[in-house]
């Protein structure tokens, strides 16, 4: 073998090398251009997929979301017919009365009652349906516009065809004390004048003359009246990429033109192709079994041929219709671009690639030789390095860095993972998903770093409850979730509800805080209640609120009927806020607060009211709740203060003598900025400090106790009187107490019941007069409602007393009558 200079050696080594690297480089040209394209195909194949998924769960949403659809509005029929009735007869009820004032004295008496009826005689609504009767309350028909023939007849034997007495039902229905009232009877169809169908009426005695006036209409016009508004908002409803929703009858016959105009109310056997006939027919089997997806191919306008189409249908059984959502396949990939084959791609793009992966190579080379030996010491050092940032970066994806529980992320991966196991096992998942309630007022009044603490201690509670095949996980905030796989018995999972409301009740000792937390949780199964993931947390999130709802610290399994209760409290939310915002059905009342010893009215205390123009008087426990949750609360005790110093100045103005007036504050409304607030009212309305008094909760106290503290003392110092409310009822100590500035103790009507038969509410009375006397402290009794309980607080030294044996709340008014008599 020749032998090869050491310099010519050097340069077949580096040309060896050097082409080494270039075919390598080439190599990777190609293997890095068909990788990319093959990577771009599989990316456009599973972006169609996830594209074709989605347009599918968005044709079950809205398919399915027609059904619900229907069923609210039918489930709200007869109320509507009743609502209807209700409001036009008392219209005419009002022309009838006004009428009667305006004309008594000027008319004779037969006049008038012509001119009534005649008035009513042509008032139709109900797109013509309803109309106006009278009728005496001996029977006597007075007005029947349908069939005036029967006018000054008596009808108190007339029955409909289930043999029920309509005359007598009706007179009935206002012989009450509220003299008004609905009848349900049977009356002639307008289009079956043969046939009778029932009938709601709601009538009013019109007095003067001893009659009813009353109006109705039939139900099955207000359900079709309905079926008609449901097609035409499917008609209205578009799905994305040229989508549609199409309604079909039992038999397949087309409702809606929204697919095909022309097709309207056509059988499936009326059509000419026999593949249309087969699609429909497949349509009604999917819907038979509960809802299911189904591909067929369908003529499209402006196009030769059949084309792919997919749809959704799902029965509503309660009007035999079937919901289907449909749309084109290719319209729902029109947005995914068409890639161009590797090969062409390939050779367009070979100048642009070559280059740099030539220069790359280059420097590759190079930096291989000089870096070659250094490299490898460093790469089990960065190799270990990288390990372990994965490993924490993993642990950051998938945990919750306060409680180091699984996050949302990890929980929705966990939950996709059970839901597809419990379908090839069959079995059930329960999800539990708790809320911490009230938490907002630690943060606030304690600070986040100690809410911080009791989050983490929640979740340590809540995963002791638990065993070790089931998954906590916190979704942010106060709420945590819990998946129990598989769920087992219903009475497992109460038993699992009520260990956790106990764990997490147990009181929480931090940084020197004794504190009572309490939960609400909210129970969804699966599949029963949900099909995929967001449909099955939203479900247990309704669940939840309505544990909320119930009074917290408590569980509640989801049911269908929750969806109205939740949309029935966004209603109630919404009506709140426009209430408060508008001062709209806001007024206040005054319960009088009496002094033992001179027997004389000295101060009353302001309680709000809500009258709702539809559901009349709402109780404060009803809608106070409600406006804590929502924020609201802060502008209704700023209303509340307004309104009740207004009135302390009305009263002022009259000349009545003065008495305090007591308000009840809110957490919100416990800040910094309050005694600036009340200082400036107080000028407003040129009244002295000593005329308010503030009362506080001991759980408002508790909540910020130092703060609170010392905005009290600002407040008493400048002549407001500050009065401790329900005392006993919550967890303040006595120590605690005598650093209080209190000018009035309230013993709660809890204790006052019992006076003076039961020796616990008598002990406990005699304590709490003692220590406040004590302390030099003004006690006031809550509730006194017997001659008894009063005899007994007079004699144990009891200073005030409020309560239903004196007075009433009262409006305005009735306080100032009251006061005039009783100084």
């Amino acid at each position: 073998m020749p032998s090869i200079a050491p310099a010519r050696l050097t340069r077949l080594m580096v040309f060896g090398l050097l082409g080494g690297v270039l075919f390598m480089t080439f190599g990777l040209v190609i293997y890095e251009s068909l990788r990319a394209h093959q990577l771009v195909v599989g990316q456009q194949q599973a972006a169609e997929a996830l594209k074709l998924e989605k347009y599918q769960q968005r044709m079950k949403y809205e398919a399915e979301a027609m059904h619900e659809n229907f069923l609210y509005r039918f489930s709200k029929a007869e109320q509507l017919l009743r609502d209807i009735s209700r409001e036009q007869v008392n219209a005419a009820h009002t022309v009838a009365t006004n009428i009667y004032n305006t004309s008594k004295d000027v008319l004779s008496e037969q006049h008038i009652k012509k001119l009534i009826v005649e008035t009513l005689r042509n008032v139709v609504f109900s797109q013509g349906r309803g109309y106006i009767f009278i009728d005496s309350m001996a029977g006597e028909c007075i007005l029947l516009p349908i069939n005036p023939t029967l006018e000054g007849t008596s009808l108190w034997d007339n029955r409909d065809d289930a043999g029920t007495y309509i005359m007598r039902n009706l007179i009935d229905s206002v012989s009450n004390e509220h003299k008004q009232g609905y009848a349900s009877y049977r009356w002639y169809r307008p289009d079956q004048p043969d046939v009778m169908a029932e009938k709601i009426a709601y009538a009013r005695q019109f007095e003067p003359y001893n009659w009813l006036i009353g109006g109705g209409d039939y139900i099955y016009k207000m359900e079709d009246q309905l079926r008609q508004e449901v097609l035409i908002r499917a008609e209205g409803l578009k799905l994305p990429s040229g989508g549609y929703l199409a309604i079909l009858d039992d038999d397949g016959r087309l409702l809606t033109h929204t697919s095909s105009i022309n097709d309207v109310g056509k059988l499936p056997s009326s059509f000419v192709d026999k593949h249309q006939q087969q699609v429909v027919q497949q349509f009604l089997a999917a819907a038979k079994k509960g809802g299911d997806y189904i591909e067929y191919q369908w003529n499209r306008t402006g196009y030769d041929g059949l084309h792919d189409k997919l749809g959704y249908a799902v029965s509503i059984p309660e009007a035999n219709w079937v919901v289907i959502a449909a749309g084109y396949r290719d319209d729902v990939l029109s947005d995914i671009p068409q890639q161009r084959g590797w090969l062409v791609g390939f050779i367009d793009e070979f100048p642009v690639l070559i280059w740099p992966f030539l220069v790359i190579g280059l420097i590759t080379l190079l930096a291989a030789i000089v870096y070659a030996r250094w490299l490898g010491r460093l790469i089990n050092y960065y190799q270990l390095s990288i390990d372990e940032q994965q490993s924490r970066l993993q642990t950051l994806a998938e945990r919750d860095p306060l409680t180091n529980l699984p996050n949302r992320l990890l929980m929705a991966q966990s939950l996709m993972e059970a839901m597809d196991k419990a379908v090839a096992q069959q079995h059930k998942l329960a999800l539990f998903v708790i809320d911490v309630d009230r938490f907002k007022n630690i943060n606030d009044s304690l600070g986040h770093a100690l809410g911080d603490k009791v989050l983490q201690e929640v979740g340590r509670r809540m995963e002791a409850c638990v065993q070790k095949e089931s998954f906590v996980a916190r979704m942010g905030g106060d709420e945590f979730v819990l998946l129990i796989e598989p769920a087992g018995s219903y009475e497992n999972l109460i038993d699992l509800a009520q260990n956790l409301l106990i764990a997490i009740h147990e009181p929480i000792l931090i940084e020197q805080h004794q504190l009572i937390v309490t939960a609400s949780i909210g129970v969804a199964m699966y599949p029963e209640h949900g099909a995929n993931q967001d449909v099955l947390l939203r479900h247990a999130d309704i669940a939840m609120y309505q544990a909320k709802a119930r009074g917290r610290d408590c569980y509640c399994f989801y049911s269908r009927a929750m969806g109205e209760l939740v949309i029935d409290r966004l209603q109630l939310e919404s009506d709140l806020r426009k209430a408060i915002e508008k001062e709209q059905g806001m007024f206040l009342v005054y319960q009088p607060q009496w002094d033992l010893s001179t027997g004389k009215m000295m101060g009353c205390e302001a309680l709000v009211r809500w009258r709702h123009p539809i559901r009349g008087l709402i109780q404060p426990l009803a809608f106070i709740p409600l406006a804590e949750e929502t924020g609201l609360i802060l502008a209704l005790g700023n209303w509340v203060l307004r309104t009740a110093l207004a009135q302390a100045r009305a009263w002022q103005d009259q000349g009545l003598p003065s008495i305090s007036v007591a308000v009840n504050l809110s957490t919100a409304q416990l800040n910094q900025t309050l005694p600036a607030e009340i200082k400036n009212l107080l000028q407003t309305f040129n009244l002295p400090a000593e005329m308010l008094e503030l009362e506080v909760t001991e759980t408002l106290l508790m909540t910020a106790q130092d703060e609170a503290t010392a905005i009290l003392t600002e407040l008493k110092n400048s002549g407001i009187r500050i009065a401790l409310d329900d005392f006993g009822t919550g967890y303040s100590s006595l120590s605690y107490l005598s650093r209080l500035p209190l000018n009035v103790l309230k013993i709660d009507k809890s204790f006052v019941d019992g006076l003076p038969d039961r020796k616990d509410d008598v002990v406990i009375a005699h304590l709490i007069i003692r220590m406040a006397a004590e302390l030099g402290i003004t006690t006031l009794a809550e509730g006194v409602e017997t001659q008894e309980q009063l005899d007994f607080l007079k004699s144990a030294g009891c200073h005030l007393i409020q309560g239903y044996l004196l007075a009433r709340p009262l409006p305005p008014e009735d306080v100032a009558a009251l006061l005039l008599q009783n100084h």
